[in-house]
């Protein structure tokens, strides 16, 4: 046996013993199992697209990067363009003939998802050129790209739009696939620009306000907190960055801006922090994108969530991720409060 199909042995394990799913779709996915050991081959691509979404989150839970197969099933809208009749040819990842040929790479998912997997970019514009790149995102996106890639942004709308001087395209989740084939093809850097009048701003702000360790928080999103207390463990000067939350927290600085719609305030804040505590969240996404002092708190352990809806193929296994050196996951409160009580945040601990 090699140590790929090692790999998706353990997957398989995973998704059959620790996801909540009828005993059914279990009994319906170990038959498919046997058929294929019958037949000398396992050939996961033979499955049901549930299961191979399913196996898809789990390998690369496990930090299995080799193998994206059933990637293609990870929503209704990707899985609509499997067979999308554009007059346009998907991009296969190799560079443009001669002649003016643009790449459209196409936003999915929510704002966080959209930031984290821009961290490919720029390996797309490596083998085009910025001018052979234009990405559609989110609007509230386009001045934090332009200015961290210099490259053209458009608005998110139908892949059966017509748009000028386009080529190709690709969903931007295909260009992660594509181009993260191993731990070590993520870049584990910042990789998105804040505003460097902001960021003086801010710190200017922050300066008057305190001279306490900054901190910020998030502790509501798709798996919350209930208590937002359970982030605030250090002796410091916290800043509320929960965008939907209009409760005031006692002692908790609230910025006077729209968190949900003003990014570049938003990501200078972030960016003249000194470390930053949240959920799963976008908050997590656009603190990695900056390389910000960052600890991932997640509400529940991975084993104990379906991987069907699972965010936490994101977190892969162990304490680092795997977008940014400087992020630590904790894989619940229990665990984050016993590092911190430890001595987590000194020097000797990180």
């Amino acid at each position: 046996m090699t140590q790929r199909e090692s790999v998706n042995y353990e997957a398989l394990d995973l998704v059959t013993s620790q996801v909540k799913t009828s005993n059914l779709k279990r009994d319906r996915l170990r038959k498919q199992i046997k058929k294929l050991h019958e037949r000398g081959k396992l050939d996961f691509t033979q499955l049901d697209e549930e299961w191979r979404w399913r196996l898809c989150c789990a390998r690369l839970r496990l930090g299995d990067y080799s193998n994206w197969d059933g990637w293609q099933f990870r929503s209704d809208w990707s899985k609509a363009l499997i067979t999308e009749k554009s007059s346009l040819p998907r991009w296969d990842g190799r560079p443009f003939g001669p002649g003016v040929a643009r790449l459209l790479v196409l936003g999915e998912e929510g704002i966080g998802d959209e930031v984290m997997h821009a961290s490919v970019i720029p390996e797309a514009i490596v083998r085009l050129g910025k001018a052979g790149v234009v990405y559609e995102c989110d609007a509230r996106l386009h001045g934090i790209i332009k200015r961290s890639y210099g490259i053209e942004c458009l608005p998110r709308q139908p892949l059966n739009v017509v748009r000028e001087r386009i080529s190709h395209w690709i969903p931007q989740g295909d260009l992660t696939a594509m181009f993260r084939r191993d731990k070590s093809h993520f870049p584990g850097k910042p990789y998105l620009k804040a505003d460097p009048v902001l960021v003086d701003k801010w710190k200017k702000v922050f300066e008057d306000l305190t001279d306490k360790k900054k901190v910020a928080i998030s502790w509501r999103g798709k798996h919350s907190l209930t208590d937002p207390e359970n982030l605030m463990l250090q002796d410091a000067f916290y800043v509320n960055l929960q965008y939907d939350d209009k409760v005031e927290l006692p002692g908790v600085y609230k910025p006077p801006f729209d968190l949900k719609n003003d990014l570049d305030d938003l990501f200078a804040i972030i960016a003249v922090m000194d470390n930053v505590v949240s959920v799963s969240t976008s908050l997590v996404h656009f603190s990695e994108a900056l390389g910000a002092d960052l600890d991932i708190v997640l509400a529940r352990l991975p084993e104990e969530q379906d991987i069907e809806y699972s965010t936490n193929w994101r977190y892969g296994p162990g304490d680092t991720s795997v977008w940014s050196k400087t992020a630590k996951i904790h894989r619940s409160t229990d665990e984050y409060r016993e590092r911190v009580l430890n001595g987590y945040y000194s020097n000797s601990k990180r």
